[in-house]
């Protein structure tokens, strides 16, 4: 009699766990005679289109682009024939693609004060082009979006816009609190992360209206991060810690014993990474953290950082006589 059994091997229910060994390379960024080449932020298209964005006190490279191979300067001068910085940057598409910041002006009263107005910027595919807005507020700190027509972008003093697709409209919002993050994620909820000198506030917008779900105001424990994403539909903020949005509360996902967090990114909640300062780079596969020993020197401060689950881009700022930007990546 034939014993023999031809039913399908049961599956490994093992779960994948997210990819860490990854080969680094580390590329530096500074500007030809410039002691401040400081990048702020990133986005990434693919891995052979990656623009990271930031300030230069020669007012030039103020933006970089990736190619797969080597970084170069966009010279958004050829373009742009004003002062300006740059600090977020969100992308839809290769040619779909803006950034924020600011314009400054130099008063001629006395004594002279450099001032600064909120500063929108696209890039179609060929040409980077200022936007013209309705009114104009202070500078622009962050910008977010669902889709090419929800973005959202604001900054001090309560400057707000939003983007439907056609054009730029200011919104309304308390000019008491500066807005130091925004997110719009996948259902469309606005959520702004908004700051003043006696503490923070987290609000959603509701409607026309801006409700303060939670805030940071006396007391020692922090409830949530200056930081505002998403890991998939979830949402999170960073720093000091890690928090997790659920049933209108946060949670603290995970302390870091005093260390300094600025950014995070990854595939899912379950394939994460969590950078900060002094070469602060964590790795969450699902099951436990990983910190990766130490890229650089301590001077340095990572302060943006894009993963895929395939590739990793970390944007730093190595501090000295000469501020340089730093690219770490891994593939």
């Amino acid at each position: 009699m034939d014993c023999k059994d031809d039913s399908p091997i049961p599956p490994d229910n093992k779960p994948v766990l997210g990819k860490r060994n990854f080969v680094w390379t580390i590329d530096t960024i500074a500007y030809p005679e410039s002691y401040q080449t400081m990048m702020r932020d990133i986005w990434v298209d693919k891995s052979s289109n990656v623009f990271i964005v930031g300030q230069n006190e020669r007012g030039y490279g103020q933006m970089y682009h990736y190619d797969g191979v080597k970084w170069d300067d966009v010279k958004l001068s050829n373009f742009l024939n004003f002062a300006f910085d740059l600090n977020s940057i969100q992308g839809f598409a290769s040619n779909n693609i803006w950034a924020v910041g600011e314009e400054l002006q130099t008063s001629i009263s006395n004594p002279i004060k450099i001032l600064d107005s909120s500063l929108i910027i696209h890039f179609d595919g060929v040409v980077w082009s200022k936007y013209q807005l309705p009114s104009r507020g202070r500078y622009l700190i962050d910008i977010s979006g669902s889709s090419p027509s929800n973005i959202w972008a604001g900054g001090y003093q309560g400057s707000l816009y939003h983007f439907d697709g056609n054009s730029w409209s200011s919104v309304r919002f308390p000019d008491s609190l500066n807005i130091g993050s925004i997110l719009v994620n996948s259902l469309d909820s606005v959520f702004i992360y908004a700051y003043t000198l006696n503490g923070s506030y987290f609000l959603k917008k509701v409607d026309t209206l801006w409700r303060i779900i939670d805030s940071n105001i006396g007391g020692s424990t922090i409830k949530f991060g200056g930081n505002l994403g998403h890991l998939g539909d979830a949402i999170y903020s960073i720093g000091p810690n890690l928090y997790r949005f659920e049933d209108a509360q946060w949670t603290m996902i995970k302390a870091f014993q005093g260390q300094s967090l600025t950014s995070f990114s990854g595939k899912n909640e379950t394939d994460y990474f969590v950078v900060g300062d002094k070469n602060l780079v964590y790795h969450y596969n699902g099951i436990d953290w990983y910190q990766y020993p130490s890229f650089l020197n301590d001077n340095v401060v990572f302060v943006s950082v894009w993963s895929d689950g395939k590739e990793v881009f970390i944007v730093g700022l190595n501090y000295g006589q000469i501020t340089k930007t730093i690219i770490i990546h891994g593939k």
